[in-house]
């Protein structure tokens, strides 16, 4: 298992490119919390590897990197000030002749974007929410609205969940590079597979 990604001695996540190559800090799985090795050699990708042969999840170590990843850039833009847009497809229509000829024209379809930040003041991994666990929710401290986002690399959200009536981002990622996108304080849904539950768009 070749992992982008560790946990340092400070408890930061860390990327491989951070790291130098005469390096000695101890970096751990945050899957497993094994001991990992910063593999920056000539010839393979540059990559953390577990120090010792133990069976670790790639899908469970990507889901947990897909919450921190969020959680950590989320609390940044929170921290600094700053917008975290999530894009989606907003539905227009015509009826501009609805009253003359009974027509109502479908328009094409258009990609709106809204800051999550100025209304979700609260981000929580794997917090409880009307009996559910939520990957990643987002509260707000001036009303009652909330927001889950889900990670999806094998396990999809339960029907229960969906039709729990609480809104949902359901995010599908299939590897790191899939997480870089939120490093641009957005969810993109030209580059993600998201979906959408219990939304009035």
């Amino acid at each position: 298992m070749k992992n982008s990604f560790a946990i340092n001695s400070n408890k930061e996540l860390v990327h491989i490119s951070e790291v130098s190559n005469n390096n000695t800090e101890n970096f751990y799985c945050f899957n497993c919390s094994e001991r990992l090795i910063a593999k920056k050699g000539n010839i393979k990708i540059h990559h953390f590897s577990h120090k010792s042969k133990i069976t670790c999840s790639f899908e469970s170590y990507l889901h947990k990197l897909s919450k921190l990843k969020f959680y950590i850039l989320y609390s940044k833009a929170l921290s600094e000030g700053k917008p975290f847009y999530i894009e989606y497809f907003t539905n227009k229509s015509c009826n501009s002749c609805v009253n003359i000829y009974n027509i109502n024209c479908s328009l094409n379809n258009e990609i709106s974007k809204y800051n999550l930040t100025k209304i979700f003041d609260i981000v929580t991994i794997e917090k409880g929410i009307n009996g559910f666990i939520a990957d990643v929710l987002l509260e707000s401290t001036k009303n009652d609205k909330k927001l889950l986002i889900e990670f999806v690399v094998n396990n999809q959200c339960s029907e229960e969940k969906i039709n729990s009536g609480l809104k949902i981002v359901e995010i599908y990622v299939n590897n790191e590079n899939d997480l870089k996108h939120f490093e641009q304080n957005q969810i993109q849904i030209n580059h993600l597979d998201l979906k959408y539950y219990n939304f009035k768009i």
